[in-house]
């Protein structure tokens, strides 16, 4: 019996060491490695539910990108089989920053259009950044794309221009982050 427990003591004691072992594998900080500073490339989120608005609880898609301040970036925005785009210039923001870019179908002044959430909210951009928009998301036909932004002082949408559509694709200036939606 005394064999039997030394036995089952020792397979324990095994089983308890490999799972420190694999548990302290999967850390980011390995200690064969230097602990480097870790950047993001690009991270995706989605989620169900949203947003609040005019929402009807639409399929809210997160997309981020750290952007260098000397070198600028660009973030893909794919909805479905669209993909939208958000370009930074080179110099146009002070320090890099994560930029993280919401887009949900929502239902604003009584339209259905894509809303974009930018944040860190604020940050501003000089020259403006551009938002490319796939309008065949809206419309396949659609001429023009419209831009709208959502004025938290007045608690309204407010037109901000247009864009005529080129090769399917409507263009937006984009000068700070708040909340904009687009609709044909």
């Amino acid at each position: 019996m005394r064999k039997k427990l030394t036995g089952i003591s020792l397979i324990s004691g095994l089983v308890l060491l490999a799972s420190v072992l694999v548990i302290s594998g999967c850390s980011n900080n390995s200690p064969l490695e230097p602990n480097l500073p870790q950047i993001a490339e690009m991270d995706r989120l989605v989620v169900s539910g949203m947003s609040g608005g005019e929402s009807s609880g639409s399929t809210v898609i997160e997309d981020s990108k750290l952007i260098d301040k000397d070198s600028g970036g660009e973030i893909d925005i794919e909805r479905e089989s669209y993909l939208h785009s958000f370009s930074v210039e080179a110099g146009a923001i002070n320090e890099n920053t994560e930029i993280i870019v919401k887009s949900s179908k929502e239902t604003v002044l009584g339209k259905e259009m894509i809303v974009f959430d930018f944040s860190p909210d604020g940050l501003q951009f000089d020259p403006a950044a551009v938002l490319d928009f796939e309008i065949a998301e809206l419309d396949s036909k659609a001429k023009t794309g419209k831009l709208y932004y959502f004025n938290p002082d007045r608690n309204k949408w407010e037109y901000q221009g247009s864009s005529i559509v080129s090769g399917g694709v409507a263009s937006f200036e984009i000068d700070h982050f708040s909340k904009y939606a687009i609709g044909d």
